[in-house]
């Protein structure tokens, strides 16, 4: 399977309506142990943790490739571990005797599915994710969310919501996110409140839906590269 990943950059006010999905997940290295993580920025974290969960066991080992695992070691003998980061781009799921899911990494890969990491900000904000089609979430962090109410207290608003995860989709299926704002905070996120991101996954591509149908229609007019 192909990797990709889906991070708006919330400081960036053009960034909702130009971004592009970015090809590879980032390794992450916890307890001597190579994996992939759904990144929660924060507060999902900290919630965690108040119930007595370690959020870093919340993670996707991954079994490397020997190129890989050179390139980490020469970081971790360089002591760059944290400002230098490798992109794992293929990789094969799977799940052990115990049914722990883990990843084998691979130079290529002809599969169709492909594994999406949903690093998207939770500041102050929420977002509503739908999936179309088939699609599985491998990892996920969950929160119950609470909205304003009478200005001083908060009501719960959504229980035990997905907040972020790595998702496996499978060809032609779909996932959206919008954001709201939670509590009327966050001026960081305000350019995203609203709006509605749709990806899906194309011939082994994750693309905007709007870039699919684009290549839906016109297709036949590309020239080729024979």
């Amino acid at each position: 399977m192909r990797l990709f990943k889906v991070l708006p950059d919330a400081y960036d006010k053009s960034s909702p309506h130009t971004y592009q999905p970015e090809e590879g997940i980032a390794l992450s290295f916890i307890y001597n142990v190579p994996c992939l993580t759904a990144d929660s920025y924060g507060w999902v974290n900290s919630a965690l943790s108040a119930k007595g969960v370690d959020p870093n066991l919340h993670i996707l080992p991954v079994v490397l490739t020997e190129s890989t695992k050179k390139e980490l070691q020469a970081i971790i003998s360089a002591k760059k571990l944290w400002s230098r980061s490798i992109l794992i781009k293929y990789a094969s799921l799977h799940k052990s005797s115990d049914g722990i899911n883990f990843l084998k990494e691979e130079d290529c890969s002809e599969d169709k599915n492909l594994l999406v990491s949903l690093d998207l900000p939770l500041s102050a904000s929420q977002p509503y994710y739908e999936f179309e089609g088939d699609v599985e979430v491998v990892l996920g962090k969950y929160a119950t969310y609470y909205g304003d109410f009478n200005g001083n207290s908060y009501e719960v608003e959504k229980e035990n919501a997905l907040c972020c995860a790595i998702v496996k989709m499978g060809d032609g299926a779909k996932l959206s996110c919008t954001y709201t704002n939670r509590y009327r905070e966050g001026k960081i996120i305000e350019n995203l409140v609203g709006s509605k991101f749709a990806f899906i996954c194309y011939g082994g591509q994750l693309l905007r839906l709007n870039d699919c149908n684009f290549q839906q229609l016109f297709s036949k007019f590309t020239i080729s590269e024979d």
